[in-house]
């Protein structure tokens, strides 16, 4: 799945950020069959949760590893809240894969030399967090 297949209105209830152990099956000698643990950012969009995982690669570079649906309990439940979800493939000429809402998740600077993972969760910006007219 990809984060431009979410582009577009739904419902979110839920986001957390965590961190998985994977194994390095894509590794050959002496890192083959060791695990590590990534970085991850859930979300539950229209009942469905996504897990997007990190790639860390080499320590400098990083980049979003898969976004995946899992079963797993909504670990921060949240009012329901109606998003818009905006998919960006480019930003200020830089290429990325990008998905923003009131979090953000992918990878920023995706053909440079350094790419590297973005996942941020901001719930200030979630509309029931808006400041009431006249509340200070």
């Amino acid at each position: 799945m990809e984060l431009k297949d979410l582009q577009g209105k739904h419902i979110l209830t839920g986001v957390w950020t965590g961190s998985n152990t994977i194994s390095k099956e894509y590794y050959e000698g002496e890192f083959a069959g060791e695990t590590e643990d990534v970085n991850c950012i859930y979300f539950v969009l229209d009942n469905i949760t996504y897990c997007a995982e990190e790639d860390a690669e080499d320590g400098y570079r990083s980049c979003m590893r898969e976004l995946k649906k899992v079963k797993i309990k909504n670990k921060n439940p949240i009012p329901k809240t109606d998003v818009l979800a905006i998919y960006s493939a480019v930003d200020s000429g830089d290429p990325q894969d990008i998905l923003k809402l009131v979090m953000t998740v992918g990878t920023d600077n995706v053909d440079d030399y350094y790419p590297s993972y973005v996942s941020s969760w901001i719930p200030e910006n979630l509309s029931i967090n808006e400041c009431i007219k006249g509340e200070k």
